[in-house]
């Protein structure tokens, strides 16, 4: 989009677009847009709302009925059944099982043969959602094809399926509810089905319990006989190994068992302390030898002997009267020999019971060995009898301890086989009816009124897009929002739209306009513009030009010079030589005009013409049609013209030839005071308007100075 310069005012330059955007559809003018394409909008509404509405008559009513369940999380814990039944215990897996089995077609195969529906026209025909006074009069092709023969049982699994897709489960969030709902053409059917599936849930659920619990009880029986079997069986080898090996006590006769290994250990080890020591002294004993009387001191146990001290101070005192008599006689003394024969004698009786003393150290040595051995020998029979004893403690043990595991095993199962027969009693239900279905009053499909209201806010939706499309693409230019999207400028007035009467010429229209207040005002509103953007020239010069055809340029030149002709002197110059309609229209026809002032074949004032009617002078475009664009290029009589007429009138109004065919308007424009451009409603072309604009500001860098917007309809001014 290239910008297109224009004046605004006079002084500011403002900026405007060659092409329309969508950005210039604001708020109030979408407004606008709606509000004349509203009576558009209200037909595309009634006609696509009874069409719908129409369209859902064709249709089959549908019914809907719902009932509510209250899923149990877990059966009332009587007994402890569960791990028989298997029923889980985390409710959100629960809810979703159910929800499934709900969904089954098990359960739906069971409602349809309990309320026998295999005959139902739902069930047998996919045809059933249009009418049938409908459907008899439509073709075969729009009912959809005809199925092919099938067996019973396919025709079955095809009507459980229609079924299923009429049924709908949910669920009521963060709760065990379920809601069931069935969809049919009778509203009765539909509430008879819903309760029929809770129903049947609700048996199928306590049928299928009962054969589990008939099925467990039996099994639980035939286990718990085998197992007592196999109890009096093991009670029996038990006690049967107890009469064999004589067992009565185990324990005590263990524990005895134990106690004479411990004390046989202590006497053995008493009797090994007792050996040594013995075999310590007898080999003393054995080592000295013949030596022994001369060492009696290296041996306690002999020298504590009563009769070796009583010896052996014997002989000490017969060796010291030996030495006595020995200092005070001779050899051959028979006291000396006296002391020497009893000195003998004592010592062979200190010999004889120092031999007697080691020999009882023998014996004793002897004995301790002995005793050793024995107590070694008692210490492993008593060992021996305590590992035989475990080994009965350990086959009885397993004979026992298998007693024990069979016993358990059949009270478990004897427990268990009550339960079940208690558990096969009970008739609690796995759900209950909260709500039950009610039969429905009015249909969910189709709903007729919400069809129509729904129907005809597209139809308002898709025929606003079409209008919006439809203002994007027009053309002309119908409001002043347009003219300031298109320019840049806001219209000084705008200048109502009248039907012209039996005499539409244009001195005709220009009488009756001016006796009517709007557009009396609108020209005023105008030349109130002009004085204010022309204040301090004694004699402006207003060119009124359009850029087109038929949009009102001249009627509105002659109705500025009528208004301002009541305040001054006033004249009309006609320069759009093409067509001419002043001449005609003020009586002025056949008479020198601005085409011979420019020829210089007559003066100006000899082309004055004054209309009595309007009050102001007249200056018609002449008699001939000369190419007006090279009579325009002598400016310099042109400029002449205008500075004689400026002399003699306080305003001079110039009727220009379209800027859109013409180029005579690039020469009036360089003498205009004020350029004034008429566009009317629904005419002239938007698309133009802005580079037209542009042009005029490029070429001849004299800007429009106002816009009216011309026969603007009540709708476009409201």
């Amino acid at each position: 989009m290239s910008p297109s310069i224009v004046a605004r005012r006079g002084e500011k330059v403002v900026t405007a677009t060659d092409e329309r955007p969508i950005e210039g559809l604001e708020l109030r003018r979408l407004l606008s847009v709606f509000r004349r394409a509203a009576l558009f909008l209200l037909f595309l509404a009634f006609a696509g709302g009874l069409s719908a509405w129409s369209l859902a008559n064709v249709f089959s009513p549908v019914f809907r009925s719902t009932a509510t369940l209250l899923l149990e999380s877990a059966l009332p814990n009587i007994v402890s059944i569960e791990d028989i039944y298997g029923i889980e215990t985390g409710v959100s897996e629960f809810v979703l099982t159910q929800f499934e089995i709900l969904k089954s077609r098990d359960l739906a195969r069971r409602v349809i043969s309990e309320l026998h529906l295999e005959n139902s026209p739902e069930l047998n025909s996919d045809r059933t959602n249009i009418r049938p006074s409908v459907a008899q009069h439509l073709p075969a092709f729009l009912l959809g094809p005809e199925v092919s023969e099938r067996s019973p049982e396919q025709e079955m699994e095809v009507k459980i399926s229609r079924f299923l897709k009429r049924l709908s489960i949910t669920s009521v969030k963060n709760t065990r509810l379920a809601t069931i709902s069935f969809e049919s053409h009778d509203p009765s059917l539909a509430k008879e089905v819903v309760n029929a599936i809770g129903q049947a849930y609700i048996r199928m659920d306590l049928e299928a319990r009962s054969r589990v619990t008939q099925g467990a009880g039996s099994w639980l029986n035939e286990r718990v006989d085998a197992l007592h079997d196999r109890l009096v069986e093991s009670e029996r080898r038990l006690q049967g190994y107890l009469e064999k090996e004589h067992l009565v006590d185990i324990k005590g006769v263990l524990t005895v068992s134990t106690l004479e290994i411990e004390n046989t250990s202590a006497q053995l080890s008493s009797a090994r302390r007792v050996r040594a020591e013995a075999e310590s002294l007898h080999r003393k004993v054995v080592a000295l030898g013949e030596r022994i009387l001369q060492n009696l001191e290296a041996i306690p146990e002999i020298m504590a002997d009563p009769g070796v001290q009583d010896l052996k101070q014997q002989m000490d005192g017969s060796e010291r009267s030996l030495a006595e008599l020995g200092r005070r006689y001779g050899p051959e003394n028979p006291k000396l020999i006296a002391a020497r024969v009893q000195l003998d004698s004592v010592k062979t009786l200190l010999r004889q019971q120092i031999s007697t003393v080691v020999n009882g150290i023998k014996n004793r040595y002897e004995v301790a060995k002995a005793n050793e051995e024995a107590q070694r020998d008692a210490l492993t029979s008593t060992k021996q009898d305590v590992l035989n004893i475990g080994k009965k403690q350990a086959r009885l043990t397993e004979l026992q301890r298998e007693v024990d595991s069979n016993r358990n095993l059949y009270e478990m199962f004897l427990k268990r086989s009550k339960e079940a027969t208690e558990a096969g009693q009970l008739s609690a239900p796995i759900a209950r009816f909260v709500d039950f279905a009610s039969t429905p009053v009015s249909p969910v499909f189709p709903k007729r009124s919400l069809v129509g209201l729904g129907a005809a806010a597209i139809a308002i939706f898709l025929g606003g897009i079409l209008t919006l499309i439809r203002e994007l693409l027009r053309s002309d230019v119908r409001s002043s929002s347009d003219v300031f999207a298109y320019t840049g400028l806001q219209p000084i007035a705008l200048a109502p739209f009248y039907k012209a009467g039996p005499d539409s010429s244009v001195g005709a229209v220009c009488n009756s306009w001016l006796e009517k207040s709007d557009c009396k005002e609108a020209v005023r509103q105008v030349v109130a513009e002009i004085s204010v953007r022309c204040e301090g020239k004694t004699c402006p010069v207003i060119v009124v030009t359009s850029g087109v055809g038929g949009e009102g340029k001249t009627l509105m030149a002659m109705l500025l010079s009528r208004v301002m002709g009541q305040t001054k002197s006033v004249i009309l110059v006609e320069a759009n030589f093409r067509s001419p309609v002043l001449s005609d229209a003020c009586g002025a026809a056949n008479v020198p005009g601005l085409v011979d002032i420019l020829e210089g074949t007559s003066s100006p004032q000899d082309c004055i013409q004054y209309v009595a009617v309007g009050g102001h002078g007249l200056i018609v475009a002449g008699v001939s049609q000369p190419q007006s664009v090279d009579l325009f290029g002598k400016s310099w009589r042109l400029s002449y013209l205008i500075s004689e007429l400026q002399k003699t009138y306080g305003a001079v109004v110039v009727d220009c030839p379209a800027a859109g065919e013409f180029a005579e308007v690039r020469y009036l424009y360089q003498f205009a005071d004020y350029r004034l451009y008429v566009t009317a409603e629904g005419g002239d072309n938007s698309r133009s308007l802005g580079p037209l604009m542009r042009s005029i500001q490029t070429d001849l860098k004299t800007p429009v100075s106002g816009i009216l917007l011309n026969k603007v309809t009540k709708r476009a001014r409201a």
